[in-house]
């Protein structure tokens, strides 16, 4: 497991995530970022994303 993906699974702050997915995603836009580069923002945008989903679907139930 990459040290990214440990962080983003101990956060559990929805507001913190969606900052860092905005922060990560204004990064993709830089015209140095080859398509490999580019294609591991997204990985780590998805990643965000399902944490989200998960907190959020699991702050429903408890």
């Amino acid at each position: 497991m990459s040290m990214f993906e440990t962080e983003i699974l101990s956060m559990t702050d929805i507001t913190a995530l969606n900052k860092m997915k905005e922060e990560i995603k204004d990064t993709v836009t830089s015209a140095a970022l080859n398509w490999q580069s580019r294609m591991e923002i997204y990985q780590k945008v998805q990643m965000i994303v399902s944490r989200i989903e998960y907190l959020e679907k699991h702050s429903m139930t408890s």
